[in-house]
């Protein structure tokens, strides 16, 4: 009866962040695709937190995420600053077309967006940092969004049933 009473379904969601976010900064070298995925993961849940949990303080959870992604993985400040940024902005925009949208439709455009906003990452790392811009790396994040965003859409099906 506690946790009902002072956690809910964002909070979980930001306790979720912290905690995968971690788990990436801390790396598996050993297995590479943990951390793919988790990147993936951590994605995902700031489309969805944008979407179905906007709130004034996701500006600033886009802005302090985009600044530890750069810091941690790129040692350097600009792709996911700059692209999360835009994406908060663009999501508060649409956010009254999106509430009309059925939950498939809402689903496909996750994974649209997921992809649009990699690729503006990739994008922004070639102009700023001169990083390749690696079509199989592009091709292996829609095949791995698509296979994990079903269990995860369910994952946070149930914690928005909790708060």
């Amino acid at each position: 009866m506690f946790l009902k009473r002072h956690l809910d379904a964002y909070k979980i969601y930001i306790i979720l962040l912290v905690i995968s976010s971690s788990i990436l900064f801390r790396g598996f070298p050993e297995f590479p695709m943990i951390n793919f995925i988790t990147y993936l993961f951590i994605h995902i849940l700031l489309i969805y937190m944008g979407i179905y949990h906007f709130k004034i303080t996701m500006y600033f959870v886009y802005f302090i995420a985009g600044i530890i992604f750069d810091i941690f993985l790129l040692n350097e400040i600009g792709p996911h600053v700059f692209t999360f940024m835009i994406l908060i902005l663009v999501l508060k925009k649409l956010q009254r077309f999106i509430i009309i949208l059925s939950s498939k439709k809402t689903f496909i455009l996750i994974i649209i967006i997921l992809l649009l906003s990699l690729i503006c990452e990739m994008f922004l790392s070639l102009i700023l940092f001169n990083f390749s811009f690696d079509m199989f790396y592009l091709l292996k994040s829609t095949l791995t969004s698509l296979l994990i965003s079903y269990p995860v859409f369910y994952i946070f099906n149930k914690i928005d049933r909790f708060g």
